[in-house]
């Protein structure tokens, strides 16, 4: 899920936590910081930050608040595994993604403003949400449970801890179980602490271990009771204390096998397109070397992009251990079908005509394809089978950039007879058609990309940027006002269309930050703001 706070909206991404209550984030200005890959959110850029007094209701009744010199409200958190927070309370607005176009905004809530924060917290991440006093209808808390080797002790589970912590009798006990089932050097990695750790060097047969809580039992695997340290150390995820108990974070992961989803359906232009145009009579091609040289075997595929598309990595991560098939390939039958097929094609777009102009494939001969797949995915997998695959499946459109850049700007039948916005409404008339063509075909989850920042495209600014090397203001202008048009109009499509899940998918926003803002942005990763 996207969650975004302050004015304008600042990606963080948070740890749902259930042994605390507040929800803070890192903040500029820092003393202190932990490496995050996200940009740290700036207080000084939101215009709904508010910092919160010593006096005010929601200081006094957070648990652990002090008062600054300077009458503002402060708050330190501390975990079990010695990672704290500690800075300002403040309120601002949080936004959270939805499974609609419209996002669910929550203002003035209660936040802490991270300006001194250590601990094992990963660069992936950015904040914390506290969950552990969340009421209301519907909730269901975890109670406290009781395990047991040959002792029993009460545990709290905090997923905010990152190792388990057991009373060290009881954990000596465990530690003399998992060393006697080991056939490992132990080595000592950090001198005065009890780390039960090993030479991995060589691969290390480390047993499952069965936690028996109150009417339950959960197997830890070696994932979950060993950390890898490194290449060559691996250390036990447990470790003793004196009179309590936690149950961490990483007995919480469990492993997940196979794809989250059965099927990724692709659509639209060279965003996407992975090969078929390889075999069409036409200059849009990108089957040839240099192209492809960081790619799989580096080898050109027809991925317009000298390694992986954006959309490898989503595939990636949503665990598909091949590729879907360019439909246009050789390689697009029998079985590979089953992981979904890419129909994309590059100058292709909502315009019909701007493929005709380059002999490539048009978005409705796409939907065509895509009805022939379905016709094919029916001989493989009978039809009640492939109805499911392809109603669970994820579909993705990305288009229209082709329509402005490579017909609109430089057709003059176009841009002599339609107005940009005349233009927009035209391709969004074809959208809205698409979409339900392809929900007629059994399609529910489906998810379309903004235009990018057009202006900023090298191609754009050498075109049109006057020999100024900046990003074409009107360019861009065109493109925000087409993404809120499309935003509006999924919004319908969804109100009519009862059983579709439509997402838009903004990544105008991020690219355009990593443009404008590359020495802030540039490590930031792109991915899950565009499958969020």
């Amino acid at each position: 899920m996207n969650i975004s706070l302050g004015t304008p909206n600042s990606g963080i991404v948070p740890i749902a936590n259930t042994g605390s209550d507040l929800i803070w984030t890192q903040c500029k200005p820092f003393s202190k910081c932990f490496k995050q890959h996200a940009p740290i959110f700036n207080l000084h850029k939101s215009s709904t930050y508010k910092k919160i007094s010593c006096c005010a209701r929601q200081c006094k009744n957070l648990q652990g608040s002090s008062c600054s010199i300077h009458n503002s409200c402060q708050y330190s958190v501390f975990y079990g595994d010695s990672s704290f927070s500690g800075g300002s309370i403040a309120a601002d607005k949080l936004t959270l993604a939805s499974t609609t176009s419209r996002p669910i905004v929550v203002p003035n809530i209660v936040i802490g403003c991270g300006h001194n924060n250590s601990g094992s917290f990963g660069e992936k991440t950015s904040s914390i949400i506290g969950l552990g006093q969340v009421l209301g209808p519907g909730v269901v808390s975890t109670p406290t449970a009781k395990p047991s080797l040959t002792l029993t002790t009460s545990i709290i589970i905090d997923s905010g801890t990152t190792l388990t912590l057991l009373p060290t009798e009881l954990y000596l006990q465990l530690e003399s179980a998992m060393s006697n089932q080991i056939n490992a050097t132990k080595i000592e990695v950090l001198k005065g602490y009890n780390l039960l750790c090993y030479d991995a060097r060589n691969d290390i047969e480390i047993p499952d271990v069965t936690v028996h809580f109150t009417d339950a039992n959960v197997k830890l695997k070696p994932l979950n009771t060993f950390v890898k340290l490194s290449d060559t150390v691996r250390c036990f995820s447990f470790y003793s204390v004196e009179d309590f108990a936690i149950y961490g974070n990483l007995e919480q992961l469990f492993e997940v096998k196979g794809q989250f989803v059965p099927a990724l359906f692709i659509f639209g232009d060279s965003i996407f397109d992975v090969g078929n145009n390889n075999d069409l009579v036409t200059l849009i091609k990108a089957n040839f070397p240099p192209i492809g040289r960081d790619f799989v075997d580096h080898e050109p595929t027809g991925r317009f992009c000298n390694g992986k598309l954006a959309l490898d990595i989503i595939a990636e991560g949503l665990r598909f251990t091949d590729h879907q098939p360019a439909y246009m390939n050789d390689k697009a039958n029998g079985e590979m079908l089953l992981i979904g097929a890419n129909f994309a094609s590059a100058t292709s777009g909502y315009y019909n005509a701007t493929a005709i102009l380059y002999n490539t494939i048009s978005l409705s001969q796409q939907l065509e394809n895509y009805r022939e797949y379905k016709n094919k995915l029916v001989d493989i997998t009978g039809k009640s089978n492939a109805s499911s695959r392809i109603s669970r499946g994820i579909h993705l459109i990305s288009d229209g950039s082709s329509d402005f850049l490579q017909n609109y700007y430089i057709n003059p039948l176009l841009f002599t007879t339609y107005t940009p916005d005349t233009f927009s409404d035209i391709l969004l008339n074809s959208y809205d058609h698409f979409i339900q063509n392809l929900y007629e075909l059994g399609a529910k989850r489906i998810g379309v990309a903004t235009l990018p920042p057009l202006g900023c495209l090298p191609a754009a600014i050498t075109a049109f940027g006057h020999g100024n090397n900046q990003c074409v203001a009107r360019l861009n202008n065109n493109a925000i006002s087409f993404n809120n048009k499309l935003k509006h109009r999924s919004q319908r499509l969804t109100r009519r269309l009862s059983k579709l899940n439509l997402v838009v998918l903004d990544i105008y926003n991020p690219l355009y930050t990593l443009i404008t803002e590359p020495a802030e942005n540039g490590k930031k990763s792109l991915l899950w703001d565009w499958i969020a």
